[in-house]
């Protein structure tokens, strides 16, 4: 359940994720191909305080974002593809967040 923090955080963010989101789209890239899309996700993430490892995996679309230190541990792995991007950009919204 959404907490009104999260509302909050989610309308100070706003800008951010329509961007994010619009320059993804505007980048439609094959499967593994995604290199625009990979890098516009990595980059906000990274705004965002998270540190990101880029080419993860012996893939170079893929990357690992880690944000804060101790437990419990936040992380995202990511391969942006299609739908799969969708419920990553969930899951970002909700470790940015906590």
């Amino acid at each position: 359940m959404l907490h009104t923090k999260h509302l909050d955080m989610i309308d100070r963010k706003a800008g951010t994720i329509y961007a994010v989101s619009d320059g993804i789209w505007d980048h439609a890239e094959l499967p593994f191909r995604e290199y625009e899309s990979m890098e516009i996700l990595a980059a906000a993430l990274e705004k965002e305080g998270f540190t990101v490892v880029r080419g993860v995996a012996g893939l170079p679309t893929a990357f690992k974002a880690v944000y804060g230190t101790g437990h419990p541990a936040i992380g995202i792995l990511g391969v942006p593809m299609g739908t799969a991007l969708c419920n990553l950009c969930i899951a970002i919204l909700n470790l940015i967040a906590m």
